[in-house]
């Protein structure tokens, strides 16, 4: 989060492999929505040939699944 204020949910988690990652939520002030911002650091090998993407991509998911449970809740991703 930007401030102390920020009404930000914030995982500091790490991969099996011990690369940091990051995965905000927040919801949005103008719209009825959850956003979400997520980062990971890996090596070059990993970011060229895409396992780090496809690594991240499959940890949101999981923090989306268990946090906001998008089907208990009738949440949709957007299209």
């Amino acid at each position: 989060p930007a401030s102390s204020s920020s009404q930000f949910i914030t995982f500091r988690l790490k991969t099996e492999q011990g690369s940091p990652l990051l995965v905000s939520l927040r919801g949005s002030g103008t719209e009825p929505k959850v956003k979400y911002y997520s980062e990971i650091m890996c090596s070059k090998d990993d970011f060229v040939s895409g396992k780090a993407l496809e690594h991240l991509k499959s940890i949101v998911d999981e923090v989306i699944a268990q946090c906001l449970q998008p089907e208990a809740n009738k949440l949709a991703r957007p299209a």
